[in-house]
């Protein structure tokens, strides 16, 4: 939906991107996009400096997780738009991984769009998702994939483009009713507990799992200053699907990404539950 001058072409994305995001820009290389993507570090990370050497004056869009999927490393989403800015692009945001348990505030950060969903952390179910986008883009973006109710009087029910001149416009059609209840019981949830209160807890559960997976000499992938960590601490283990469906059969869910097994807690989870799961892990891991 973007409107850009020709020379103005570039998106530059990442690999701690979870696989969807990165799809979807290589799908826009038909429309002129050239994509580029900033790899991960071996420790897991990406640092500022290597967005930056990868801006320019052809750069459209910086496209960045808030939180990298597979270890949970959590990025500092200021200092994205800061880099993002200073070099005339704008910045998205895909928030999946880590909203609900760290405050965001996209004015004061200066996030241009952030899209995420119900699922996750904000303990709905799949069905919802839904974007931010600054106040004076808004009416700049001209989204090719619409639907009557991105426009300025659904119910007119004219089949020429007239877009709503506000957030609306990036609506397509009718939402599933159903999940859109949950997202809000949900959600409302989430705000009654606070979400700086659920940060403080899943903090401490942090650093309570680091300490116990090292303590069981596990192979610990999210080893990360607990402000660049989210609630996801990644072990890394011999065929990890094979080690969540054990798991589950002892009924504790993780879930395996590649090389690694996942624990995210929330904010209801307990330091016994922790140390559950993990001296699961550890016992299977030693039968392999």
């Amino acid at each position: 939906g973007l409107n850009s001058p020709l020379i103005r072409n570039r998106v530059v994305t990442t690999e701690i991107e979870f696989p969807t995001v990165p799809q979807i820009w290589y799908a826009h290389e038909k429309f002129g996009a050239q994509v580029d993507v900033v790899p991960v570090r071996p420790d897991g990370t990406v640092a500022i400096e290597d967005y930056e050497k990868r801006l320019d004056s052809k750069t459209l869009i910086l496209s960045a997780p808030f939180v990298y999927y597979l270890n949970g490393y959590k990025q500092d989403l200021a200092e994205l738009a800061r880099v993002a800015h200073r070099n005339g692009a704008l910045l998205m945001i895909d928030a999946y991984q880590g909203l609900g348990t760290s405050p965001i505030d996209v004015k004061a950060m200066d996030i241009d769009f952030l899209v995420s969903g119900n699922l996750k952390y904000l303990l709905g179910v799949p069905g919802i998702a839904f974007t931010y986008t600054k106040q004076a883009i808004v009416e700049t973006l001209h989204p090719a994939s619409t639907g009557w109710f991105g426009q300025a009087d659904p119910f007119a029910f004219d089949y020429h483009l007239n877009y709503a001149h506000d957030g609306r416009r990036l609506e397509t059609g009718t939402p599933p009713a159903l999940a859109a209840f949950a997202a809000n019981a949900s959600m409302s949830l989430i705000v009654e507990v606070g979400v700086q209160q659920i940060k403080q807890r899943i903090d401490e559960l942090s650093r309570y799992c680091i300490e116990r997976v090292k303590t069981k000499q596990l192979d610990l992938v999210s080893d990360f200053d607990i402000e660049h960590k989210a609630p996801t601490t990644a072990i890394r283990v011999p065929n990890s699907h094979n080690l969540e469906l054990e798991l589950r059969k002892r009924d504790i869910v993780c879930s395996s990404r590649g090389d690694v097994i996942r624990i995210a807690h929330h904010f209801y989870n307990t330091e016994d539950e922790i140390d559950h799961t993990v001296n699961r892990i550890a016992e299977l891991v030693s039968r392999v």
